[in-house]
């Protein structure tokens, strides 16, 4: 699981709690995601948090099976 923001704040404390809580298999970037997704893809799913008015990360998605 991976988990992209772009501000600093929140991706420090989310890595802090998640290792505390011992969720170690969940990784926190710091970056744009509609930059950093290219270089992390490809994903099952994809979560927006954010108002999203246009999907730039359809090429991220992972082809669907059969």
């Amino acid at each position: 699981m991976i988990s992209v923001d772009i501000d600093p704040f929140v991706t420090e404390r989310a890595n802090r709690f998640l290792a505390e809580t011992g969720y170690p298999h969940v990784k926190v970037v710091l970056g744009d995601a509609e930059h950093a997704a290219d270089e992390l893809g490809p994903f099952d799913v994809i979560l927006v948090t954010i108002g999203a008015w246009d999907c730039p990360w359809a090429a991220c998605w992972r082809p669907a099976a059969g």
